[in-house]
């Protein structure tokens, strides 16, 4: 055995240089097979801290790819593990045999043998080989190697000081000697010496930090003994397998397993997994055999094999032992190292691990929900983002096929019994869960025994007792050792007591591992098992026990044989209790189980839920915090049996009874228990089913599945106020193999349920995303080393496989089983596979021969979806089709605005985005990849990957828009073929197979046909090519789609791979490549889509523009043609796209054809025609001159002349209630102004561009569109087209009224009959919720086009549009002047049908209880009604988009009519809580009778999966309180101006602001005594829901305070008072009252910083809102005060953003609110609000870039109203925006006119010093930048997205260099002064000119680096 490597505490000074460089093999050149880990933590609850440490072993070859390569000379193997962990040794092991030759140097040689010889003999063993051969069976350490490590982690602290520079004063010490002390010294910072680089120096370090750090953090060095013999014994293959195998058995140079830990997978194997296991394990041991014997004979000294076993023993990294960037530091706190096990913050998180610790002299009430329960957990994360599992585990970190590898994985835990802590972690299966009980003796029992010797002198009876203590304990401690193994033994008693304790040196035995016995070690230990246990004194134990408090040990085993990368690990620590899916348990009565080995122990019943769990593994269940006062219970049926063994049993360890809980409290729990279960019954499990099916495997992944939740755990589904990462489409899922860990929060509260549209969608999604996402990422590899680059593809597959998924399960009803919160029977039967919208489910893997034919078949977009039925929804339902078509919209218009925004400010950018070059790369899903650059290689996973806004953000909504172009382009089966084929090579690989063979008879058959040459099927040829690339590229899944989809689809799929660039030329002519590169290179790695305008143009056949009345002839009809002229749009800097497209032509009586046309590829315009039109004119000549009242005649409509609306008097065909007189719909109207018999027309209906096209048709056409049209997508163009650009009537006719009806009505008029429901024609059905919602903001956008000019105008129809938004609202949701609660629930009865199909929904016996009025039918039909049921009302998703729109209305001249201020008031008077019941209480009766009924049915029937004492689900009230928070929130739109000298409290405005301000105090105080009230209940259920009202209600009054001070007539200089900067800087203020409080910045500051503290989304709404006062503050540049409004909200987002107790999540959101503010626009995109209700990134997103009434067709008037930030419009915007850009010439002032005084230059320098040091990785304080360091945190060294927001804000601020640092550092002149303090010069960074120098030479090494990257951005720009 070598000598054990030294640990990682020495100065780089002091080691010896290397004589000679040595080969480096990165982690991508090495190949883990098999990883076999064991942790240990454990929770001290006085000190408030945790422990961790652990041992791997990695099973690694070296370079793979290299065929007999030998090893010899130096080696250096790459690692992956960030600096929060410690590492405390290496080791390394091989099959190499050395053949010993003594001599007079080999000493060290012959002391390893006999020390191996000690501790190996129980596992040396002799087997015997074929042949007769022996070999020893086990591996050995390197001979005459030394093994040493480098832990280095580039990306925790990325600029660091040249060595030489450093002197330890540096850090404010002092040595005297071999000691230090402190000094009063200023510290100096590693960031300050890298100041002149600017932030390009800083971006060129991350790229190179990122790529040293794909490399590998941690290096194993490997340096042979050249002065001693080291010929090596060739092994033979069958030898080193044995060996090999034998080690994956037994663990050579690991900490020998405890005996509970090696019972448990001696179990585990023989129950679950023997075969797959047997089958893993000789593969492995092949692999690595091969490896071993391949290396030639060789005389050469130090050749080595590739296949190594390498051993890493590791700990976390105490808060004081600094980074491992800081080598140079280490030596002046190297005594900290001893405690490397604890962690002793508050909330630690150090990328993919957070632990959290209560503070133990805290209350708990008072402390935030994640804060109050103990627990530890992992994240996730991306591949390639340097987060996720390497920040806990050194392992092997990447996608690629060869860092996948089989896992053992074992966690031990460690706490008080009270605590009831125990682990669930990642597996194949449950995995295996043991907890034991125990003491850990030491602390005040050494104390004891030390005083006790000291006064034993004499005494030899005394010191008898002392022994007989002592030996009780060292007996005791043996048998606890015994159980666990020594490894944990010594870190709990480490951990508890410290190291050392009771005097002697054990650093020998702490390092030098315990070789594991070949021999089974038994469960329980008894006195013949261990004979020391049977001296031991059971009195005396327990009288030691009762000193201290019991500990538990809960012990997990997960064995993991399907390989997965170290991605797919992950656990969670906690007070978990346990819920079992009593759907995936259910049997029903008629389902018999014949298998004699699943009975129960009567042997006639099925296997319980416990008895499958525990013995299989099987099933799903969820995990969440139990209560408090359920805690101490969890481990009390514990004992010590397995330790000290049952002939021992110890009274401590004795059962407890617990006492029986009060009602009270049962219910409490029940109601949890509830909210849980009816939260995800069926949820993961449909997901995963639909998976299986789609991919057409026999199997899950796993066979079990388990959600943990956390409340607001980090990254697992909360976008904490506002930053996209936390989205679950983008990093939101925290998935692990066989399981999630997701956010508790989102959860409903106990007894209530969640509106489905509002909050129950989100969460029924993030369990199907994260089940389809961990599935992915397991099985799926991808064939290249760039993870950043080639990782779309698994957001593509993901995306791809969602979209089925939302298709299937995406409506109201349809994703859970029953007894959910999204099962009903009705819609329930057609979801999944049943679904209509996934008919062509399922498919075959390997297809029959195809048919080649000019038809190209479109899956997926049957007929049946052309022309809108009740399978596109009903007025109360929303379908799924629906849902899925409008998501991709929204990722349409979020996509577009981003790349507009990109278009319109390249040149002189407003906000740092990466498209605009800030760091590299343009807009694409991709990055840098391409044939010539990596991603990864260029370092882009620190920084374009982990961008806020251009980076997994934009690749999430980027793929949904490519995952449609696929989909369309190759056909939905096809795509699904790709798919499988990805998967089936994987498993192949996995299993060893690395090419396909055809049976006999296939290939006889294949050599029978006719064809010269046997094609092998493309599904074969698929698997082949990616079994040969051992995953999936870019270029392989295109090719893949090509040859899948054939050529049929081989004009859609057309496109260059190879990489064209700005100097690319063709070798032959010497002329550049300009041919555009097609599929898929052009929608992956472009940043644009097709705009295309298209104009049609129908002509009579006579040449007229008008058909004559002759022309109704069938002759003349057939000469009726359409013309279509296209021209496509190039945007500035846009690509130009070309290619086949499909136009659909709609004519009049249902007729339809499809066109195939082509899009000239130079952009230039083209017609398309002429098309003749077959069918009949929509109207005559006739018809339109009756209509209009001109013929001979006259309309019989009559007219009331007194009618009038609320526009006023007027004369109307209308009634009050807007209703035609005449009983004439708008949709009739409107048609009679079609003369022509084109209905509408399509261009690209299918979607194969990423296009965005413009129709220009008449008004008539748009309305049948949005009428009679399928497709959501196509209803939503026609209604935005009606809202901004209507056209009245083709011809040039005269006609101005039909029926009364101005024609520049009708559009508004069809608008407002879609949102009523109103049928059009008797065939027509209503529209569904969901569009009639955009109905009503497209109504608003209309209304906003068609504004008068002031807001007071009345008469005609000024306010045509808001009267229809209001009457409609009040006559749904208002009675007697006041609006009524929202009503959630319809009652449905089901008469079955004799003959009807059960998958009829649209009536099939169904009926609504409220569509009869009397009260005797209603109690008949509830009599005679088969079933009842209660469905969800979609309605108040319509009642919300109606608020919204009303609150949107502003006159020409940016006023709010009066009309909206009222109606505002009255709804937020009323509220918005939801409606009980609309039943009478005889109708609640009968319900109640049918509804008891259908259980005792159930409960005969054995059909109940839910506990018999539980009501239905569909009974439980709502939580309405997303709608008062959208009402709020709306409140921002409105815009009015006080007129006259009136006082301030005359101010219109001020009723509002008194109502805002009553709800944000009721919800504070709703809060508190929510909190106060959950004492015990610490679960987190319901916070996300119950945290809407107060982020939307300080968004809404900051805006109104700040439009009221700016638009009130009152002295101005009072105004600027109320918001000066006395009130942002800290200072109590006076009690205001309740209209000037939001006007100060304090308010807000108090919100975020009070105790107990806010929600995430509510601090960070108060940050936002004081941001925007502060910037307000500064708005006039008359102003005599320095404008530091920008400044100070700077230093209060950063002084926040490094406290402890701000959560990663919302730290992020402050970092973005400090890019808004930069950019002006804080107050007009409102992220907070925008975020905090809308849980869909989609949904939120587009609200954010694109305001409260959506994306434009094109005449974006009304959009772009509410965005525009002018004081004409949008006051209270334009006041924040003024002070922004006023505080901006401050920030980049070049300080050179003395503009500023020194003490504003010094602010700027203290400020920028400490956001430069921030963004380096280094400790901050929070105030004060003298203040004391040992519990600040460095907040970016290991959190990605932090640091790219914040040097993205660098970026934005001080593009080249700040001038005020420039100028701060002549002030050092003066250091040592009083001036020099009294200027606060001690923040400012300082750079010495040795520094300047020194570090200057780092941009000259990476100046090749950068040139890359320019190039690389140029070719994207050209691009």
């Amino acid at each position: 055995m070598v000598e054990q490597p030294k640990k990682n505490y020495y100065s780089p000074s002091k080691s010896n240089p290397p004589p000679s460089k040595p080969t480096v093999y990165t982690s991508q050149k090495l190949k883990l097979l098999h990883q076999r880990t064991s942790l240990s933590l454990a929770y001290n609850k006085e000190k408030a801290c945790w422990g961790y440490g652990g041992e791997t072993s990695l099973y690694v070859i070296v370079d793979p790819t290299a065929a007999d390569k030998e090893l010899d000379g130096e080696l250096e193997l790459g690692l992956h593990l960030r600096d929060g962990i410690l590492v405390d040794s290496v080791e390394v092991l091989a099959a190499a045999v050395r053949n010993d030759e003594k001599d007079g140097n080999n000493t060290v040689a012959e002391k390893n043998e006999k020390d191996q010889d000690v501790e190996m003999e129980d596992v040396e063993k002799t087997n015997k080989l074929q042949g007769g051969v022996t070999a020893t069976a086990t591996l050995k350490p390197l001979p005459n190697h030394t093994v040493s490590f480098y832990h280095h982690d580039p990306l925790s602290v990325v600029l660091t000081r040249p060595a030489k520079l450093h002197s330890v004063e540096d850090d404010g010490s002092a040595q005297k000697g071999q000691e230090y002390t402190t000094t009063h010294k200023r510290r100096r910072y590693e960031a300050d010496a890298h100041a002149s680089r600017g932030i390009r120096g800083m971006t060129n370090s991350l790229r190179a930090a990122s790529i040293s750090s794909s490399c590998g953090e941690l290096h194993v060095r490997i340096i042979p003994d050249t002065t001693m013999s080291a010929a090596l014994d060739e092994l033979s293959k069958e030898e080193a397998m044995l060996c090999w195998k034998n080690d994956l058995s037994t663990g050579a140079g690991e900490y020998r397993r405890g005996s509970i830990e090696s019972k448990m997978i001696e179990d585990m194997i023989e129950w679950r997994c023997r075969s797959r296991r047997e089958a893993r394990v000789d593969l492995v041991a092949k692999s690595l055999a091969e490896a071993s014997s391949k290396t030639k004979k060789s005389d050469k000294k130090g050749t080595l094999c590739s296949a190594m076993k390498i051993v890493v023993r590791f700990s976390l990294r105490p808060s004081m032992v600094p980074p491992s960037a800081l080598s140079h530091r280490i030596e002046s706190v190297a005594a900290a190292a001893t405690s490397g096990t604890e962690n002793h913050s508050t909330m630690e998180n150090i990328g993919g691990l957070s632990f959290i610790s209560p503070p133990y002299d805290t209350p708990l009430p008072s402390l935030p929900i994640s804060h109050r329960t103990p627990h530890a957990y992992t994240t996730s994360g991306t591949h390639g983002d340097h987060q996720g599992v390497r920040s806990w585990l050194p392992t092997l970190d990447s996608a690629s096929p060869h860092h996948r590898c089989s896992h053992e994985l074992t966690i031990m835990v460690t706490a008080l019994q009270t605590e009831g802590l125990w682990v669930s972690a990642a597996g194949e299966d449950f995995g295996c869960n043991r907890s034991v009980s125990h003491p850990i003796l030491g602390g005040a029992e050494i104390d004891i025994l030390e005083s006790m010797k000291r006064e034993s002198v004499d005494d030899e009876v005394y010191r008898d007792g002392i022994r007989r203590v002592e030996n009780v304990m060292a007996k005791a401690e043996g048998c606890i050792t015994k159980a666990f193994g020594e490894r944990h033994a010594r870190f709990i008693h480490d951990f508890f007591y410290g190291p050392n304790l009771g005097g002697g040196d054990t650093n020998d035995e702490k390092i030098q591992p315990d070789i594991p016995s070949s021999n089974a070690i038994p469960d329980s230990i008894t006195s013949s098992d261990l004979g020391m246990v049977d001296a031991i004194d059971v009195d005396l134990m327990n009288q030691l026990r009762q000193l201290q408090p019991t500990y538990v040990t809960s012990i997990f085993s997960s064995l993991i044989w399907s390989p997965c990368p170290s991605r797919s690990l992950g656990f969670a620590v906690g007070p978990f209790a346990t819920v079992y899916d009593p759907e995936y348990f259910h049997l029903d009565a008629d389902e018999e189980d014949d298998d004699e080995d699943e009975q129960g122990e009567d042997n006639n019943s099925p296997l319980s839920i416990v008895e499958t769990a525990w013995k299989h593994g099987e099933g799903i269940r969820q995990l969440y915090f139990a209560p408090l006062d359920d805690r101490p219970w969890i481990h009390a049926n514990v004992t010590d049996d397995l330790v000290f063994g049952k002939d021992f049993p110890l009274q401590s360890a004795r059962h407890r009874e617990r006492p029986e809980l009060a009602s009270a409290a049962l219910q409490d729990h029940r109601l949890i228990e509830q909210a849980i279960l009816i939260s995800t019954i069926g949820v993961p499990n449909r997901a995963l089913s639909l998976m299986r099916d789609i991919l057409a495997l026999p199997a899950y992944r796993t066979s079990s599945y388990t959600q943990i939740w956390i409340p607001n755990a980090h990254m697992s589904g909360s976008d904490s106020g506002g930053n996209m990462v936390g989205n679950m489409e983008v990093g939101g899922c925290n998935y692990f193999l066989g399981g999630a860990i997701i956010d508790s929060c989102l959860l409903p509260p106990p007894g209530m349920r969640l509106p489905y549209y509002s909050e129950g969608r989100t969460l029924q999604f993030i369990q199907a995303r994260n089940a389809i996402r961990g599935w992915i990422r397991s099985a799926l590899p991808l064939g290249s080393d760039d993870d950043v680059g080639q990782g779309y593809l698994h957001v593509l597959i993901e995306t791809f496989l969602i979209s089925l998924y939302e298709r299937g399960h995406g409506a109201f009803g349809e994703g859970g089983g029953k007894g959910s919160l999204f099962y009903t029977k009705r819609y329930a039967i057609g979801s999944g596979l049943n679904s209509q919208n996934l008919d062509f489910l399922p498919l075959l893997n390997i297809e029959d021969d195809e048919a080649v034919s000019g038809v190209v078949i479109e899956e997926g977009r049957n007929e049946e979806h052309l022309w809108r039925s009740a399978n596109n929804g009903t007025e109360t339902h929303t379908s799924s089709l629906d849902e899925f078509i409008f998501g991709q919209l929204q990722a349409k218009d979020l996509t577009e605005a981003i790349e507009r925004h990109d278009n319109v400010n390249t040149r002189n950018p407003t906000c740092p985005l990466p498209s605009m070059g800030w760091m590299g790369s343009h807009q694409s899903a991709t990055f840098f990849s391409n044939n010539s650059s990596s991603s990864t290689a260029l370092g882009c996973g620190a920084l374009e990957l982990s961008h806020p806004m251009g980076g997994q953000m934009y690749r999430a909504v980027k793929t949904i828009l490519f995952n449609r172009i696929c989909e369309s382009r190759a056909s939905v089966s096809h795509y699904i073929r790709v798919v499988r084929a990805a998967f089936t090579a994987s498993f192949l690989r996995d299993s060893g197979i690395t090419q396909l063979a055809l049976n006999e008879n296939s290939e006889s058959e294949m050599n029978d046909k006719e064809a010269p040459t046997a094609l092998r099927p493309p599904f074969v040829i698929c698997v082949e090519e990616m079994l040969k690339k051992q995953g999936l590229t870019h270029a392989i899944f295109t090719r893949a789609l090509r040859v899948m989809s054939g050529p049929i689809h081989e004009a859609y799929l057309r496109g260059s791979l190879v990489d064209i660039g700005r100097e690319n030329r063709d070798s032959r002519k010497e002329k550049r490549i300009v041919a555009p590169e097609g599929f898929p290179n052009s929608y992956i790695r472009g940043a644009s889509g097709l705009y295309l305008r298209v104009g049609a143009h129908v002509e009579a056949a006579d040449g007229s523009a008008q058909a004559t009345m002759t022309s109704q002839s069938a002759a003349a009809v057939k000469g009726i043609h359409l013309h279509v002229v296209v021209e496509p749009v190039i945007p500035q800097y846009a690509s130009a796209f070309g290619g086949p497209v499909t136009m659909r032509v709609i004519e009049n009586e249902g007729q339809c054809r499809e066109f195939v046309k082509t899009i000239p590829e130079d952009g230039s315009r083209v017609e398309w025609g002429p098309l003749f039109l077959h069918a009949r004119p929509v109207s005559t000549a006739k018809q339109q001159q009756s209509a209009a009242g001109i013929s001979d005649t006259p309309s019989t409509v009559p007219i009331n002349p007194d009618s009038s609306g609320t526009s006023g008097a007027r004369t109307s065909a209308f009634t009050n209630d807007h209703l035609h007189r005449g009983g004439f719909q708008a949709l009739e109207l409107i048609r009679i102004t079609n003369s022509t018999p084109l209905l509408w027309i399509r261009v690209d209906p299918h979607g194969i561009y990423n296009s965005r096209i413009h129709i220009y048709l008449q008004d008539a056409c748009m309305a049948e569109q949005l009428f009679h049209d399928g497709d959501a997508s196509g209803q939503i163009d026609a209604m935005r087209a009606l809202a901004e650009r209507p056209m009245k009537i083709q011809s040039q006719s005269k006609l101005t009224n039909v029926h009364d009806v101005p024609v520049r009505e009708l559009p508004v008029r069809v608008l407002g009959d879609c949102l009523r429901g109103s049928v059009a024609l008797h065939c027509d059905l209503p529209h569904n919720p969901l569009i009639r919602s955009n109905a009503a903001l497209a109504i608003a956008q209309w209304q906003n086009n068609h504004a008068p000019e002031s807001k007071a105008a009345i008469g005609g129809s000024s306010w045509l549009g808001l009267d229809l938004l209001l009457q409609y609202f009040k006559e749904r949701y208002f009675n007697n002047g006041v609006a009524l609660p929202v009503n959630f629930r319809r009652l449905v009865l089901h008469k079955h049908i004799v003959g009807g199909s059960s998958k009829d929904t649209s009536d099939g016996g169904y009926q609504y209880l409220d569509s009869l009025r009397d009260r005797e039918d209603r109690k008949n039909a509830i009599e005679f009604a088969d079933e009842v049921e209660i469905e969800e009302d979609e309605e108040y998703r319509v009642r919300s988009s109606c608020i919204t729109a009303i609150a949107s209305i502003r006159a020409q001249d940016g006023m709010t009519p009066p009309a909206v201020l009222n109606f505002m008031q009255e709804v937020l008077v009323s509220g918005d809580a939801a409606q009980g019941s609309l039943l009478l209480p005889q109708e609640e009766d009968q319900l109640k009778t049918k509804q008891d009924q259908a259980l005792n049915d159930e409960l005969a029937n054995i059909r109940r999966i839910i506990g018999p004492n539980d009501d239905d689900v569909s009974n439980l009230p709502y939580v309405s309180l997303t709608l008062v928070a959208d009402a709020l929130l709306a409140l921002c739109h409105i815009h009015v101006r006080q007129q006259s000298e009136y006082d301030k409290e005359d101010h219109p405005i001020i009723p509002l602001i008194e109502s805002c301000r009553s709800w944000l105090d009721w919800d504070l105080e709703r809060g508190r005594i929510k909190t106060e009230a959950n004492k015990t209940n610490f679960t987190g259920f319901g916070d996300a829901c119950e945290s809407n009202i107060a982020p939307c209600a300080i968004t809404a009054l900051c805006h109104m305070t700040l439009m009221k001070q700016i638009t009130s007539i009152s002295n101005e200089t009072e105004t600027q008072e109320s918001s000066g900067h006395d009130s942002m800087i800290g200072l109590k203020q006076k009690e205001q009252s309740i209209l000037e409080e939001p006007t100060r910045a304090q308010f807000y500051a108090d919100i975020f910083d009070g105790h107990p503290h806010q929600s995430d989304n509510t601090r960070a709404a108060a940050a936002q809102a004081f941001v925007c006062i502060c910037l307000a503050a500064d708005r006039t540049e008359e102003s005599t005060k320095e404008p530091l409004g920008l400044l100070t909200s700077l230093e209060f987002l950063l002084d926040r953003i490094l406290e402890q107790s701000t959560s990663p999540g919302l730290r992020l959101t402050l970092a973005l609110l400090m890019l808004d503010a930069c950019t002006g626009r804080v107050c007009s995109l409102q992220r907070v609000g925008s975020f905090c209700g809308q849980r869909s990134l989609l949904s939120a997103g587009s609200r954010f870039m694109n305001g409260p009434l959506g994306s434009s067709y094109g005449g974006d008037n009304g959009s772009a109203l509410l965005m525009i930030v002018s004081d004409f419009f949008y006051p209270a915007a334009n006041g924040v925006n003024a002070g922004a850009r006023i505080g901006l010439r401050l920030l980049k002032d070049t300080c050179k006119d003395g503009k500023y005084t020194s003490q504003v230059i010094v602010k700027v320098a203290t400020f920028a010093s400490r956001l430069w040091r921030t963004i380096n990785g280094e400790k901050m304080s929070r105030f004060s930048i003298n203040q004391e360091l040992k519990k600040s945190i460095c907040v970016c060294a290991h959190d990605t997205h932090l640091r790219c927001t914040l040097v993205a804000l660098w970026q934005c601020l001080w593009p080249r260099h700040c001038f005020h640092l420039m100028r701060a550092q002549l002030f050092h002149a003066m250091e040592g002064t009083p001036q020099y303090a009294a200027l606060g010069m001690d923040g400012v960074l300082k750079q010495t000119p040795e520094e300047k120098e020194a570090t200057a030479k780092e941009d000259e090494i990476l100046a090749p680096l950068a040139n890359i990257v320019d190039s690389e951005l140029d070719r994207q720009k050209w691009r």
